[in-house]
């Protein structure tokens, strides 16, 4: 069964206070200040590595839809939703050609689980905190100029949910894949700004979000869901000879 929920009902919840990631962001764009070298092209690139803070939105999806079982189900057992929210993420890449970089990455967003009431309101249970982790390859565009990069990306990792009461849901992990693009515009060699879109899909154990029923026993134990996110940030550059 497959179900992409790319939507989020509630306003955001900060994963992060708000100065932290201003404070990650400023560092960087404080560091790369102090170079005033004019940007040479992304040809030079090639060997450096770089660092980038990123915010952003994350949308999870539905769990678990009564409507969707065969046959269908009682309505004393309701929809479960995954809402997501805000994010923020560190990234850390080297470039390995001109067109060819490897990155690794880690995200922590913060969202809640809603269960829908007796009427079909979702209501929320419990928080929900979203850790992602995945290594990437990002294949630049051709074509766009030497400060404007476009690149298409994709890669392998893992999901972790962790709720705030396990109590009520058991914390679980899944493998999960992704594939995206985003684009990034040089202000000179060490900095840029970067923009970035990724699909993850990823199957896990339900059963972890249906223990709130501990009377119901679903029919399919894995779940496969699609996450979407959304990012806007900073990229710092390190060359070999840059003395930190």
């Amino acid at each position: 069964m497959s179900r992409g929920g790319l939507h989020a009902r509630s306003g955001l919840t900060i994963a992060m206070p708000l100065r932290g990631l201003i404070g990650t962001l400023a560092a960087l764009l404080a560091v790369a200040c102090v170079s005033t070298n004019a940007f040479a092209g992304a040809s030079d690139f090639v060997g450096s590595t770089e660092i980038s803070a990123l915010a952003g939105a994350l949308s999870l999806g539905t769990v678990f839809d009564p409507a969707d079982e065969d046959p269908p189900l009682s309505l004393f057992v309701p929809e479960i939703e995954l809402d997501g929210g805000f994010l923020w993420g560190l990234r850390v890449g080297h470039r390995f050609s001109r067109r060819v970089e490897g990155e690794l990455s880690l995200g922590y967003g913060s969202g809640d689980v809603m269960v829908a009431d007796s009427v079909g309101v979702m209501r929320r249970t419990t928080g929900l905190s979203t850790v992602v982790y995945h290594l990437s390859a990002l294949v630049y565009m051709p074509y766009f100029g030497e400060a404007f990069e476009p690149y298409a990306a994709a890669g392998l990792g893992g999901t972790s949910y962790r709720p705030s009461s396990r109590a009520q849901i058991d914390r679980t992990s899944a493998l999960t894949g992704n594939v995206g693009g985003g684009a990034r515009y040089y202000l000179n060699d060490k900095l840029a700004l970067r923009g970035d879109a990724r699909l993850f899909v990823l199957r896990f154990d339900r059963n972890d979000f249906l223990r709130l029923y501990p009377n119901f026993a679903p029919q399919s134990k894995d779940e496969t869901l699609t996450h979407l996110e959304l990012s806007l940030g900073v990229t710092l550059r390190f060359f070999d000879t840059d003395l930190f």
